[in-house]
């Protein structure tokens, strides 16, 4: 259990600001302090009441005085040029604002008022909740809902200009201006001087502790962890506000020299305190860039470590709530199941799109992660949605699957069906497809008319309607099992004979399908012509002719697929083929090559090279008949093995040039 919080970041527990309870404004009167200090709390726990300085001093035990320097309070005074005509959200907040406490590292004002007025806070608010909610805030309570003006500004007090009143409104031209300083006060220069001196020399010595904790900690080899470097970053930035107010306590000492007419070693001396303090100021920037930079780096990790989180907690979830829709999808084959499958769809789709919604908010990686998955669930219950759409349009409960597009097919059923040479692993494109798609041959005339002339319409009309709906059924019911086996086929990589196969017995129910349309279209005609059948008798049995659309659509749809895999099928087995062939020409051709370059190294043995060859025929010409013949039958041979080798090369390279092609 938490029963109090301080925001403060020092090093030991602040004295005031704390909150009982932990949501609730800062208690003025709560002090945590020392135990052998509790004199010095009650003293500014009175000055604060009183707004002025401490009423009594901490006794020791001895009784007497304890050597103390009294707490300096400081007031702000919230004023504008406009007086009582100025706005009334203006006017209310005018009036004197007394320090009291700390909020977020600095200090807080609390508005003289009436002991039953209503109070009002002038507090700082750092970037934990965000960049917008950051800055000094004028409103009711530290931290609360009920705001006034706020100004984005972060410096170490509240700033004079800037303020906005109301918080979302424009600039206003008020002013908060600090009541009194001590460096206006006249004093021996010495004073003055030695005072500026232990100021600027203690800021020196924690800039410099602070750069060195902030460069061991980045310089370090292991790892660098966000709450580290957000410490820092406030250790830094604190240096930087306490250098910005000991600036402005160097110039307001600067300014009251000038009037007590110091001499002018005195105020050289005050600008180079200046100076020091302001390449203090450079060097805790600098490293706050540094700090910063790491900051953001760690805090976008740790934003994509979080969201990657979400992704891994949501994502299986809603995948396993897709495919609860798709399975579902396919089941429902009665109106109810497909009231509670749009059901379902609704509940998946608003959850897939909540999360997209989020991942908006993400980090950049986790971001695309996010958008990628989440997107093609989406899609897929769009999918869903639209099978479902199709399914209530059409009146059908036997098929599980209606295409958006049924796929129109005219088909020679006795033609193979033959592609072109290929990649075996390409998916064929529709062109090749389509080319494999001849017309469909008539049907048989004669039986279609027999059927139709075997149509008793003396029948009573529920027999007549009966005959009908078993001829279609007895078509849908055949359908479906050839459709379940194609399913089955032509999922896994089953061998070319299955496909073939799978094929036949789609292109035979697509058959059977097409004569059922044409001798339904005939029986209705037929029932038409007959003035003693009733209209609702010939709509009832025209109503049969979607179910037959929807099932000739189907069987398109899965002889387009089988077409396709028949045409990979023959694609790999060529591929084998030519690997086959390939296998075995490529030693022979090896072998030629080889027999070539042979052929070649022997003619350079027996030739020599070129000098050597000039020195024989010179020889030749000089001996004559002694060594001409030799020399000359050793010339021949060699050009004989030149010719031979010239045709061993002719052969490789024809050989090579039949396998290339």
């Amino acid at each position: 259990q938490v029963w109090a919080r301080n925001p403060s970041m020092s090093s030991t527990p602040p004295e005031k600001g704390w909150k009982c309870p932990v949501d609730g404004p800062p208690q003025e009167h709560v002090v945590c302090a020392p135990k052998e200090a509790k004199a010095k709390a009650d003293d500014f726990v009175s000055a604060a009441e009183s707004g002025g300085r401490p009423n009594k001093r901490p006794q020791s035990g001895g009784g007497a005085p304890a050597a103390k320097r009294p707490l300096q309070v400081q007031t702000l005074v919230f004023s504008s040029p406009l007086g009582e005509e100025a706005p009334e959200d203006t006017r209310i907040l005018a009036g004197d604002y007394v320090q009291q406490g700390m909020n977020h590292g600095k200090k807080t004002f609390l508005k003289k008022s009436e002991p039953n007025g209503d109070p009002f806070w002038i507090y700082y608010w750092d970037s934990r909740d965000g960049k917008d909610a950051s800055g000094w805030w004028i409103g009711s309570s530290v931290g609360g809902d009920e705001i006034f003006a706020w100004v984005d500004q972060h410096s170490a007090m509240p700033p004079i200009k800037g303020w906005r009143i109301p918080a979302d409104g424009p600039r206003s031209d008020v002013s908060v201006i600090l009541k009194g300083h001590e460096e206006d006060a006249e004093m021996p220069e010495e004073e003055r001087l030695k005072k500026v001196k232990e100021v600027v020399t203690l800021l020196e010595s924690k800039v410099d502790k602070a750069v060195e904790t902030s460069k061991s900690m980045l310089d370090s080899e292991g790892d660098i962890f966000e709450d580290g470097v957000r410490a820092v970053s406030q250790l830094l930035q604190a240096r930087v506000d306490e250098i910005e107010e000991a600036k402005g306590s160097v110039s307001r000492h600067g300014k009251a020299a000038k009037k007590q007419k110091a001499s002018g070693e005195t105020e050289a001396e005050l600008g180079l305190l200046e100076e020091r303090l302001d390449s203090s100021l450079g060097k805790a920037m600098k490293e706050m860039g540094r700090v910063q930079e790491q900051l953001g780096k760690c805090e976008r990790e740790g934003a994509e470590e979080r969201d990657a989180k979400i992704i891994e907690e949501k994502l299986p979830t809603a995948m396993e709530l897709v495919t609860q829709v798709e399975v579902a999808v396919e089941e429902a084959n009665t109106e109810e199941k497909a009231m509670k499958v749009r059901d379902l769809i609704g509940s998946c789709r608003q959850k897939v799109e909540k999360t997209l919604d989020a991942a908006n908010g993400f980090a950049p990686e986790a971001q695309k992660l996010a958008l990628a998955e989440f997107t093609s669930l989406r899609e897929r219950c769009n999918a869903a949605d639209s099978r479902l759409s199709l399914w209530e349009g059409s009146g059908l409960n036997t098929f599980d699957e209606v295409p958006a597009d049924p796929i129109e097919i005219d088909e020679d059923e006795d033609k193979p069906v033959e592609g072109d040479s290929g990649d075996a692993t390409a998916e064929p494109d529709e062109a090749e497809v389509e080319a494999t798609q001849e017309n469909e041959p008539a049907l048989d005339e004669d039986k279609t008319d027999e059927a139709v002339s075997a149509l008793d319409t003396s029948l009573p009309v529920a027999q007549l309607l009966q005959l009908i709906t078993d001829k279609v059924v007895q078509v849908e019911t055949e359908a479906k099992t050839a459709l379940d086996t194609a399913t089955v086929v032509l999922k896994d990589d089953s061998a070319g004979n299955d496909v073939k196969l799978c094929l036949e017995l789609l292109e035979e129910q697509y058959k059977a399908v097409r004569k059922a349309q044409n001798v339904l279209a005939g029986q209705v005609a037929a029932l038409e012509g007959k003035e003693d059948v009733a209209p609702a008798t010939v709509e009832a049995a025209r109503s049969f002719a979607p179910r037959l659309e929807v099932a000739r659509a189907h069987i398109s749809q899965e002889l387009v697929l089988a077409k396709r895999q028949v045409l990979k099928v023959q694609r790999k087995s060529r591929e084998e083929r030519d690997i086959e062939a390939a296998e075995i020409a490529l030693p022979m051709a090896m072998e030629a090559v080889k027999q070539a370059e042979d052929a070649v190294e022997n003619v350079v043995l027996e030739a020599g090279d070129l000098d050597w060859r000039r020195k024989q025929m010179e020889t030749a010409i000089h001996f004559g008949d002694e060594y001409g013949d030799e020399i000359m039958k050793t010339m021949e041979d060699t050009q004989l093995a030149a010719e031979g080798a010239q045709d061993a090369i002719l052969g490789a390279r024809s050989r090579l040039d039949t396998q290339i092609k």
